[in-house]
């Protein structure tokens, strides 16, 4: 029966995706922080808070104070996903602490066709990193090791992956390449099942030239590869009013179940609240991001 509930949990958790494949901890493929989800997850050559090591960990090297990012998204079917992060720049480098949890609640268990449920019982996914990147003149590495662990009711497993990526700005105002390679590891059988981890490869460029008068603008366009899985573009856009209000959108091609993203942001001093809103066809419902951003 247990291999009967995980492959429902990861139909659940997968279902944004245009082809379901081989691949659990499909959480890694859900969007980590708000301002990334409203602009349609195009950020791998974002590198503008503490959340870059979720997308490229080579986007730390671009930033200039120490910073931390809360997220929670209340995804679709009633999935709680928390997200922290922080980043700190040193001399000897820029270093980031990150960590997912992933809860499902109220998955039912049957022995056989039945109108009632012989038991409930919860799934978590978890996962915690470090990572490191330095600057080299206008390059830019990074790297991220990363814990996993996956439980469903009784059954658990763990491994480690490993995040690569880089980013490159020429001698253009506010342009930005870069390109990132994730989950590149492995993790336990669970239950007698074998998991091969959703490896993503992303390439992408951001433009966010300089403002006038307290207006800015930015926008990012990336490709992204997920083994077993068709290849998406994410497109995104943001507009900052005097760094205080800030409107974004985004859109995702080729899946089957979502496209396009809004949402906004509130900044004061050194902090800034971020909401995402994505919607889902097929009865799934939307997603609703919250994530808070303070810089010390």
């Amino acid at each position: 029966m247990l291999k009967k509930y995980l492959i429902a949990f990861v139909l659940v958790t997968a279902s944004s995706a245009a082809a379901a494949g081989r691949s659990g901890l499909a959480f890694l493929k859900i969007s980590t922080d708000a301002r990334s989800a409203a602009m349609g997850s195009a950020a791998v050559a974002g590198g503008t808070d503490a959340a870059t090591v979720f997308w490229n960990p080579a986007g730390l090297a671009c930033l200039t104070k120490r910073q931390a990012t809360l997220s929670y998204s209340h995804w679709i079917q009633d999935i709680d996903h928390s997200v922290a992060a922080f980043a700190m720049p040193t001399r000897f480098g820029h270093f980031g602490l990150s960590a997912i949890l992933t809860e499902v609640p109220g998955l039912e268990r049957r022995d056989s066709a039945s109108a009632v449920p012989l038991a409930e019982f919860s799934a978590q996914d978890f996962t915690i990193g470090l990572a490191y990147a330095r600057k080299f003149s206008h390059l830019s590495f990074g790297i991220q090791a990363k814990y996993l662990y996956e439980k469903i009711h009784v059954e658990s497993a763990d491994g480690f992956a490993v995040d690569m990526g880089v980013r490159y700005l020429p001698q253009i105002e506010g342009l930005a390449f870069a390109a990132s390679m994730q989950n590149l590891g492995w993790i336990d059988e669970l239950s007698n099942e074998r998991i091969d981890l959703p490896r993503i490869g992303r390439v992408g460029v951001t433009y966010s030239p300089g403002g006038m008068n307290g207006f800015r603008w930015a926008l990012a366009l990336d490709f992204v590869k997920i083994v077993d899985e068709e290849s998406h573009v994410h497109a995104g856009a943001e507009v900052q009013l005097m760094e205080v209000l800030f409107l974004r959108t985004g859109y995702g091609t080729g899946y089957d179940e979502k496209s396009w993203s809004a949402g906004l942001g509130l900044g004061w001093g050194a902090a800034r609240v971020d909401y995402a809103y994505v919607p889902f066809s097929s009865d799934l419902g939307s997603a609703q991001q919250f994530s808070l951003t303070v810089l010390f």
